[in-house]
């Protein structure tokens, strides 16, 4: 698939994105330039492992064939599972508003907001174009309960990255450390909840008739 078709077929996630991606990091630099703090920066790096999962999605989608090889798609879909809570994680980002000062809390709402739901609408066009993907090759009934897990899997990873503090990467960088906090963190009920309902919203949004 040439680029240009690419755009075309997906031009409405593509310039939601874009044009979301572009006004955030706007207010951003504004808001460091009137006040030369920085104290929202990391909203930039969160936004950028947002949009990964996007980037592979449309990767995947304009060289399709190669999801045709079971090993190749398995691998291909977990590196994506492994960045995909990065998209939704950026709506708990709001945590950080207690810390913005009376005179710019409305303003820090509208950014930590935008940034938010340009991160949480690139998981879920990743969502959706994967689940397009996975229809040509199982059935419904298995592309619901895969659809199902993986939401689950995203809600967990909410939690893993928000209260137990890891990274996408810490699976290849520090396996043994990252299983055993995995383990310990299936003890506490916080766990539990934070993956019921990211796991709930991240369905019921990515779910959309055909």
């Amino acid at each position: 698939m040439k680029s240009k078709d690419l755009v075309y077929q997906k031009f409405t996630e593509i310039s939601t994105l874009t044009y979301g991606t572009l006004l955030a990091m706007v207010l951003l630099i504004l808001r460091i330039k009137l006040t030369g703090s920085y104290f929202l920066l990391f909203l930039g790096w969160n936004l950028f492992l947002a949009l990964i999962p996007f980037a592979l999605a449309l990767w995947v989608y304009k060289h399709p064939s190669i999801m045709a090889r079971p090993l190749i798609r398995f691998a291909i879909s977990l590196i994506w599972l492994l960045f995909l809570p990065n998209a939704p994680y950026v709506l708990t980002d709001v945590v950080h508003l207690h810390m913005s000062s009376p005179k710019l809390f409305v303003f820090d709402t509208v950014l930590i907001g935008l940034f938010a739901l340009t991160s949480f609408l690139s998981g879920v066009y990743s969502f959706r174009i994967f689940l397009e993907f996975y229809r040509l090759f199982y059935s419904d009934k298995i592309v619901r309960l895969m659809a199902i897990v993986i939401a689950l899997l995203c809600g967990y990873g909410i939690y893993l990255g928000r209260f137990i503090r890891l990274n996408s990467w810490d699976v290849f960088t520090r396996p043994e450390a990252t299983f055993k906090l995995i383990v310990q963190s299936l003890e506490h009920p916080m766990a539990w909840g934070t993956t019921l309902v990211f796991g709930v919203l991240m369905l019921v949004t990515s779910s959309r008739k055909k």
